[in-house]
């Protein structure tokens, strides 16, 4: 079974618990995965987080109920696993613009679809624009300053990534003790209740004051596989397709905790070349 097959395989475990308490580890296990592994693959195929997508299926599934009129607003939203009233109205709201109590007065049903996937990635044409085989490097720790976004941002603003480097560029000259390169780091929460977060940032050598909207970063030591490929930040969803479907199954290696690392250095000004760097460690042997 090939991972695409087990994403597809973890959408249909999903789809049949929408009602019951499920996490992302529980879903990860029942397709034979490792957590971090599942959830970028996923996040890669989807476009979206294993959280993002379990979270709007239940809203989505809900307004079935909410129709027939039968169970309170607050019955449903227990019902779909939701913390609180308060929770699954503001959730229901950012998704379709107006509460549940308002949609039952609605006639026509908001839709909110259900994604498929291709059983197969591997036709994907990245043999031209990357290096197949990446270096693997075993890095010490490493300081960031940066402007980071979560996931409500990310599927609320458009082009969040874009407007978010743009605000960061107009700080990065202020930053005390920059590096050359500039980094995007992007990380998965650790259940279904985290937030994707997306960070622009620049290493640094020590940190120092911090200009308005900037945080601290660290990245812990460890190994990593450095992927470079050219075509811009367009080439960003091919090259992670090829890395997490057919680099990762391949290799010896697997995902573990951490940021993935986009990585802009002069060759990225002069020749649209990107580094991706992958958090890994040698799979353990079952």
């Amino acid at each position: 079974m090939n991972d695409a097959t087990r994403v597809l395989k973890a959408i249909e475990y999903i789809e049949t618990n929408l009602k019951e308490p499920l996490s992302i580890g529980e879903v990860a296990c029942h397709v034979g995965m490792s957590f971090w592994h599942f959830q970028r693959l996923f996040s890669v195929m989807l476009k979206q987080s294993v959280a993002t997508y379990i979270r709007n299926r239940r809203v989505q599934e809900s307004m079935v109920e909410l129709k027939a009129g039968k169970l309170r607003v607050v019955d449903i939203a227990f019902e779909y696993q939701f913390a609180s009233h308060e929770v699954y109205t503001r959730v229901f709201k950012s998704l379709f613009g107006v509460p549940p109590s308002r949609h039952r007065s609605i006639h026509n049903r908001i839709k909110y679809p259900k994604l498929t996937l291709s059983p197969s990635l591997r036709n994907l044409k990245v043999g031209g624009n990357m290096k197949l085989t990446p270096e693997i490097q075993n890095w010490e720790a490493k300081k960031f300053v940066g402007m980071e976004i979560d996931q409500d941002e990310l599927l609320k603003v458009e082009l969040p990534i874009a407007k978010l480097w743009d605000r960061f560029q107009k700080q990065d000259t202020k930053i005390p003790h920059k590096l050359p390169n500039n980094y995007g780091l992007y990380t998965l929460g650790d259940d279904s209740t985290s937030h994707a977060t997306y960070v622009a940032a620049t290493a640094v050598s020590d940190f120092g004051v911090l200009p308005e909207g900037c945080k601290e970063f660290v990245i812990e030591a460890g190994l990593f596989a450095i992927f470079e490929f050219n075509g811009g930040v367009e080439a960003l969803p091919e090259a992670s397709h090829y890395i997490y479907n057919d680099w990762v199954p391949e290799s010896e290696y697997e995902i573990r905790d951490g940021f993935d690392m986009e990585i802009y250095s002069k060759k990225y000004d002069e020749k649209g070349i990107i580094r991706l760097a992958v958090p890994i460690m040698q799979k353990i042997e079952v």
